[in-house]
């Protein structure tokens, strides 16, 4: 009985001929929006609001997160690529200040042309 009432409401609402929705909306709704539109229209604007403070929030946040993310990895590389050309540099000058000769440094054809001169 319970589904047979309910689907015959749905169609009383639904159905143009009877303008069910209709009715009820004229009779019960627009009187009571037309009764409280004040209080209604105070809470929709500091429902507003409010989503409109958090998501500022939640954005500034964010992007915080964000910039520190990226100045924390930034500053990695950066101090990565520092080291290296420090590496670099340290081990150059060894090479430099190392007691063997420009031909020792060539290898094995430093070698010869050492031997045939």
């Amino acid at each position: 009985m319970y589904y047979e009432l309910k689907v015959g409401f749905l169609l009383w609402l639904q159905m143009p001929a009877f303008r069910g929705a209709e009715y009820l909306y004229v009779t019960y709704v627009e009187p009571y929006f037309a009764k409280h539109e004040e209080t209604l229209d105070d809470l929709t604007s500091k429902a507003s609001t409010l989503v409109r403070d958090s998501a500022a929030r939640a954005s500034k946040l964010a992007v915080d997160h964000g910039k520190d993310y990226l100045n924390k990895r930034l500053s990695q590389q950066v101090a990565d690529q520092v080291d290296a050309v420090i590496d670099s540099a340290v081990s150059s000058q060894k090479e430099r200040d190392s007691p063997t000769s420009g031909f020792e440094r060539l290898g094995e054809e430093g070698s010869k042309v050492q031997e045939t001169l």
